[in-house]
């Protein structure tokens, strides 16, 4: 008689096999890719500042931080004893997706040695634990150990153009003297930050792309849509009460939600199925912490960024997260 296990565990219904979820992800994000490709690597050889090299750079560190990832899960199990076909792992481990996304939220001055680390510990730590996002977790490591290794986020033509960093470590720099000729004006207008024309991690900048991208994965049910909107309302609630206190025009809201990886964390981090809340309740929950914990980075650490942390605590907390929206529901 054949032997039935029951899992615990929660199942959900879902018209979407993972398979069409991961190549849908993989299509999405090569528009990111060619994008970054021409902001960082075309346009700056066109203008005089950079080599060949630059240009394929961003395609570059895609590809060697996808394959290192799917080496390093093959030795992973195979070590284990628990062989797999490099074929299993490309499609149905899904091993380079953790390389590709480590590769558009690291800086296009990243070192290539550190590229094919970061891309080891994100594929040890979707292995190991999978409680956290592997892409964040090998950014972090990287970012966090060889800061001083790592390079600014400017590629040559921004370094000679423009004469300020990021817009957010421009904030920081300023001791947050909140104006829009201090903020805004040194990248042009919000319609950069829009389009994605300012400085940033590889695939990161492109608020447009990131829309329309979380328009389409939402169309498709293909992502949970509560915790980027709950997210990206807390991040306009705040700034909003900033602005009010601050006597700050409306321009700054904008300027939170379309600076730094705030969309494209939102869409494709903070969603992983695996590492976020399974209830409606959860999710937004999750979404609400995000944004108030990104805010307080921002805005009361000497830290530039909050996207990446706080989209880690909250893999944290998951656990409790869906405790406590379970015991709600």
């Amino acid at each position: 008689m054949r032997e039935f296990k029951v899992r615990n565990g929660s199942y959900l219904k879902s018209k979407n096999k993972t398979s069409d979820m991961m190549y849908t992800i993989l299509i999405i994000l090569s528009f990111f890719i060619l994008f970054s490709t021409y902001k960082n690597g075309i346009y700056p050889v066109i203008k005089g500042y950079g080599s060949l090299y630059l240009v394929f750079k961003p395609l570059i560190f895609v590809v060697v931080a996808s394959i290192t990832g799917l080496l390093t899960e093959y030795l992973y199990y195979l070590i284990r004893k628990n062989k797999k076909s490099i074929y299993e792992l490309f499609t149905e481990n899904y091993a380079i997706i953790p390389g590709i996304f480590l590769s558009l939220v690291i800086s296009i001055n990243t070192p290539l040695y550190l590229v094919i680390l970061g891309s080891i510990i994100a594929s040890l730590s979707k292995v190991l634990t999978n409680k956290l996002n592997p892409a964040l977790a090998g950014s972090l490591f990287i970012t966090v150990i060889f800061s001083s290794l790592v390079g600014g986020y400017l590629n040559p033509y921004e370094v000679d153009t423009i004469s300020s960093a990021t817009p957010l470590s421009n904030m920081t720099a300023g001791s947050y003297v909140l104006t829009y000729d201090k903020l805004v004006t040194p990248f042009g207008s919000l319609l950069n930050f829009f389009f994605g024309n300012i400085p940033g991690a590889i695939g990161e900048t492109s608020s447009l792309l990131c829309v329309v991208s979380f328009i389409y994965l939402t169309y498709k049910k293909m992502i949970k849509w509560r915790i980027p909107v709950s997210y990206v309302l807390t991040v306009v609630l705040i700034s909003s009460v900033i602005c009010i206190t601050k006597d700050i025009g409306l321009w700054f809201i904008l300027f939170n939600i379309l600076s730094g990886g705030l969309l494209f964390g939102a869409v494709f981090m903070a969603t992983d199925p695996v590492t976020t809340p399974i209830t409606n309740t959860g999710q937004l929950i999750s979404g609400v912490l995000l944004g108030i914990i990104t805010m307080f980075i921002r805005y009361l650490t000497p830290l530039p960024e909050g996207v990446l942390i706080s989209i880690l605590i909250v893999n944290l907390i998951t656990i409790l997260i869906n405790y406590l929206s379970i015991k709600l529901y």
